[in-house]
């Protein structure tokens, strides 16, 4: 509590600002003076500030009239923008403008929605990259410069803000107000997390690994919390890009980390996981989404990691996720191995993964039986390797559509025989000229009857012979028997479809194949 009334009686607001012991004893003293022995020093000045001989004394004078809470005085109206040149009059050297950035900064916390005078001559304050912001006395001063670096339109302006916001020590304002900028400028999330991976040379040596790691617990941990306020794109290859940082953070030498910190980085970037999924939700579909766990689970070890997921408070929310894709791809009679390898990192052992797959399914009355006992068993259950009739069906459309397919394919093969191999035929052997060409007369016939055919049933072809697809059993036929576990699938022999009633169904399905 004490400290508490220091810091408030001496106007100190930042965490990080050491107090001494002469600040805490003329404190103590100014309290045990009587009020009437006080003396109070009269209101800075605008004239006061004017005289200032440097740019230490003006934020002296501002310093004074903030804790007089006679600054609004002094800024009002057209007040504002004068003490504003008058910072830039007294920054006369580089060295003095990260130290001008600082009391603009202040000038801009205070202005009262006037920030735009301040920040409107933002590009004017730095004539070289300024040094790092940690170097500043404390973490006002830090946030202030930082507010105001953010302003900048120079080119220097986003890798240093990257450097910064990781070479910060404590100051996690000036890291929150630098990565948040940072954000704003990027298009999306994974390019975020990407352009701070490429400034990570510049993180600087530690004493410890566990020093390094506590450093980035900071920066994750402010990374998170602004993604909880991030509203945009999270980008296609978030999933990827967050394991690839991964690796980065945690270094090497984990042997000799402290759990509890390992832990904690580990649970900053489920967090910021867990939030993607709930920006984009379709993004809980794809097993690359969570490419952090197997990544972090292969680079700490699986002893570790096991004790990690016994004490993990973000692990839960990723659970829910996958069993809820799981859950939706069980629906569309889809198996996915690699969802079940993100599970698995998710849980100790494969029964605990089919454990919680029968808990999250039990109120799923339409699954496939063969579906639904594949994820039970946690992809171990036996497929059913039954060899593919390829039926067409019984009924006359069926049939039709059949006949269409195979008149369409065999066509190029016929022009080929009435273009060339009938004209070789003419010299060498004429009788067999005339009979392969009244065969191809008759194939062109056959071929305009099925058409024919098919337009008045309202037949068409899927148009899909060498597409790559999502692999759906009720769509798809597939050579050499349903595969469980097989997602992309190329089509080899189109189907047909028939269009009634406003609806169109498939009657022959198409033909495919893995897609390896």
């Amino acid at each position: 509590m004490l400290e508490q009334l220091v810091r408030a009686g001496i106007g100190v607001n930042s965490v990080d600002d050491e107090i001494t012991d002469e600040q805490r004893q003329m404190f103590l003293d100014h309290l045990s003076t009587p009020r009437t022995q006080r003396v109070e020093s009269p209101p800075v000045t605008m004239a006061q500030l004017r005289a200032s001989a440097t740019l230490r004394e003006l934020s002296e004078l501002m310093t004074r009239a903030m804790a007089e809470r006679s600054h609004q005085v002094l800024i009002k109206d057209e007040g504002l923008s004068e003490v504003v040149s008058l910072v830039f009059e007294r920054v006369r050297a580089p060295e003095d403008e990260l130290l001008g950035a600082v009391e603009l900064g202040r000038l801009a916390a205070v202005a009262r929605n006037r920030e735009a005078v301040i920040f409107d001559r933002a590009d004017e304050v730095f004539s070289v990259v300024p040094p790092s912001i940690d170097g500043l006395i404390d973490g006002d001063a830090k946030a202030y410069a930082a507010h105001l670096v953010t302003h900048v339109g120079a080119s220097w302006v986003a890798p240093y803000a990257y450097r910064e916001s990781l070479a910060i020590e404590s100051a996690d304002g000036a890291r929150s107000t630098l990565l948040s900028a940072c954000l704003e400028r990027e298009q999306s999330v994974a390019d975020w997390v990407v352009a701070l991976r490429e400034q990570v040379a510049y993180l600087g040596s530690f004493p410890t690994p566990e020093a390094r790691l506590r450093r980035w617990r900071r920066v994750l941990d402010v990374m998170g919390t602004i993604m909880e306020h991030w509203r945009g794109d999270v980008g296609a290859n978030i999933g990827s890009e967050l394991a690839n940082l991964l690796p980065e953070v945690l270094g090497k030498s984990l042997d000799v980390v402290d759990d509890d910190v390992l832990f904690d980085v580990l649970d900053q970037m489920l967090r910021m996981l867990a939030r993607v999924i709930e920006i984009r939700f379709s993004m809980a579909m794809y097993a690359s989404t969570y490419a952090v766990l197997e990544r972090g689970k292969r680079h700490v070890g699986a002893g570790v990691w096991g004790q990690f997921l016994n004490r993990s408070r973000q692990m839960s929310r990723i659970r829910v996720a996958l069993l809820e894709s799981a859950l939706v791809l069980s629906r569309q009679n889809r198996t996915d191995r690699e969802v079940i390898g993100a599970l698995l990192a998710c849980y100790s052992s494969r029964p605990q993964v089919a454990a919680a797959i029968k808990r999250h399914f039990v109120d799923a009355r339409d699954l496939d039986p063969d579906v639904r006992a594949w994820w039970s068993s946690a992809g171990e259950a036996t497929e059913n390797r039954r060899e593919v009739e390829h039926r067409v069906g019984n009924n006359e459309d069926a049939q039709i559509g059949a006949l269409l397919i195979e008149v369409e394919s065999n066509q190029e093969a016929m022009e080929k025989i009435g273009r060339a191999v009938v004209q070789f035929l003419e010299i060498s052997e004429p009788v067999l000229a005339s009979t392969t060409r009244a065969a191809v007369s008759g194939y062109q016939n056959i071929a305009q009857i099925a058409r024919r055919l098919a337009r008045m049933r309202k037949l068409t072809r899927t148009d899909l012979k060498g597409e790559r697809l999502e692999y759906n059993p009720l769509e798809h036929e597939m050579l050499g028997g349903h595969k469980s576990g097989v997602r992309r699938v190329r089509v080899v022999r189109d189907g047909i479809k028939k269009e009634f009633s406003g609806k169109v169904k498939t009657l022959v399905k198409p033909w495919v194949e893995a897609d390896e």
